[in-house]
């Protein structure tokens, strides 16, 4: 164990994920085939996105528009999405990476539609659009913000 690593509860116990050969690992999120996404911090510092299926953690590289990646959750069919260089949202399909045009991808469902934010607002990509969430919303007096599966209501003033 090198410092904090990323790990697996079953029930017989827990399993120690490791790591991509840095300091440290955290596992974000678990589909039901028991694939784990995550980051670890690699060698030289940077963050890689890792997958861990079947006793064994990938590394899931870079895109080329990314020296750091943060893998957030992985869908049934192995999507993958989350952000990059902290500021974009990504999507790992098929071993190809997309750019979203969001700040922070935050899930994936089996249909592909995808919820996160873009300027402290939640939004949803559906189909190659995204939706701001709030206009989804009649005058009610709430804000969605960060458009997590539990999103986050504020009252406007």
């Amino acid at each position: 164990m090198t410092g904090l690593e990323a790990f697996l509860y079953s029930g017989s116990g827990m399993i120690d994920l490791g790591t991509l050969g840095g300091i440290a690992s955290n596992a974000n999120g678990i589909n039901n085939s028991s694939q784990i996404v995550g980051y670890s911090y690699v060698s030289d510092g940077s963050m890689h996105g890792f997958l861990y299926s079947g006793g064994t953690m990938t590394d899931l590289g870079l895109p080329y528009f990314a020296t750091d990646i943060c893998p957030m959750r992985i869908n049934n069919l192995g999507d993958i999405v989350g952000q990059y260089n902290y500021s974009g949202g990504f999507l790992y399909s098929n071993s190809m990476w997309y750019t979203l045009g969001m700040n922070m991808a935050l899930d994936i469902n089996d249909h592909g539609q995808i919820v996160g934010y873009s300027n402290g607002a939640g939004v949803l990509y559906s189909g190659g659009n995204t939706i701001d969430l709030n206009t989804l919303i009649p005058n009610s007096g709430y804000q969605m913000e960060r458009g997590r599966l539990q999103l986050t209501m504020k009252e406007k003033f």
